[in-house]
């Protein structure tokens, strides 16, 4: 489904749904102008047809979790396109680490929450070595192609969150959202989870879309107690809850992936000059960034809007001296794109905080 076929309302209500993530029925058609009965049959209509989901992310480096991981790996063209995917999936499946990943024919970009560098090392050599193993590795891979972001250390600028992306074609006549979103607190003091807070976060991590009453049928917890803590891992930024739209079903042609290295010594009102401009300019989805580097993944209708936006962010950022050298840059054709592990947090959430599930 592409945006054109889309309706205007439906359009409007997705970018609520995404801008306004928790927000209630009333609430979301207080900000996108339609009665609330309009809105609520929208909301499900899209929910229904899967091209909105609710997700809970965590945020657990406050409580073992050390790494973000952003892997791009080099695949073998010659292979077949649906061998391809159920090989991935299954040298993938059994990473908890890794929450997310697409691929096309010619590479895979992984997303993985790790506790160490040990876990995030170990996991894409062994992914990496499963895939030579099976004649599936691209002869140009590079161990270079992964960014370990140390995340008490990291600003998470854009977390999938496709707010600003959607305002810019959906939104007219709409207020203007906010231009640093899903920013986490610079520095929080260590969480020690008890034992029931551990099974209430992994049970919202768990089931994103379900009330506070089915989890904790779920789970074998009351409702009031999974609506305490909800709300108290909300506060405490320990979980964030998101609405992510299908972006393959958008009507765009390409996503770019681009990484890039600071010079040493680049004043900090420097490099948040350059991180003001991209949340500005620049239609991307995700952003990191941290004292020595950043990651940043563009979404675009047509190659030449990425060209012109790299080029465009290449000349700021170099003009003003914020780069050690030119970003390495990747670009995946949206049209080839299949996915091939869908925001699964719950291995992750486990791994970290030492859960035992038993008889799971």
């Amino acid at each position: 489904m592409t945006e054109d076929l889309l309706s205007k309302n439906e359009q409007i209500t997705l970018y609520g749904l995404v801008r306004l993530p928790a927000a209630s029925d009333r609430q979301l058609a207080d900000l996108i102008g339609l009665r609330m009965s309009t809105a609520t049959a929208i909301r499900n209509r899209l929910m229904s047809q899967r091209r909105v989901r609710t997700v809970r992310i965590p945020f657990l480096e406050r409580a073992g979790g050390e790494l973000l991981a952003v892997s791009c790996i080099r695949l073998n063209p010659l292979r077949p396109r649906e061998g391809m995917l159920r090989l991935l999936k299954e040298v993938t499946g059994g990473s908890d680490e890794m929450f997310f990943a697409w691929a096309d024919r010619l590479g895979m970009l992984t997303f993985s929450l790790c506790r160490n560098y040990s876990d995030a090392w170990n996991g894409t050599e062994a992914i990496a070595q499963m895939l030579a193993d099976r004649g599936a590795l691209g002869p140009d891979f590079s161990r270079d192609e992964t960014a370990l972001f140390p995340l008490d250390q990291t600003r998470v600028l854009r977390f999938f969150d496709f707010t600003r992306l959607l305002w810019a074609r959906f939104g007219s006549g709409l207020a203007e959202p906010a231009g640093q979103p899903n920013t986490k607190p610079e520095k929080a003091a260590p969480r020690r989870l008890s034992r029931l807070e551990k099974k209430v976060y992994l049970g919202l991590t768990r089931y994103p879309a379900l009330s506070d009453i089915g989890i904790g049928r779920r789970i074998g917890v009351s409702r009031q107690t999974v609506s305490r803590l909800r709300k108290r891992f909300f506060s405490e930024r320990l979980l964030v809850q998101a609405q992510i739209p299908d972006f393959l079903r958008m009507g765009d042609e390409v996503i770019s992936v681009s990484r890039y290295e600071f010079s040493p010594g680049v004043p900090t009102s420097m490099r948040r000059k350059g991180m003001e401009w991209s949340l500005r300019e620049l239609p991307a989805f995700f952003q990191l960034e941290n004292a020595r580097e950043g990651l940043i993944i563009l979404l675009e209708n047509r190659y030449e809007d990425i060209r012109r936006h790299i080029c465009e962010a290449a000349r700021f950022h170099v003009n003003k001296g914020l780069l050690k050298q030119g970003p390495w840059t990747t670009s995946f054709a949206v049209k080839d794109i299949f996915i091939v592990k869908d925001f699964n947090f719950a291995p992750a959430v486990k791994r970290i905080l030492g859960i035992n599930e038993k008889g799971k």
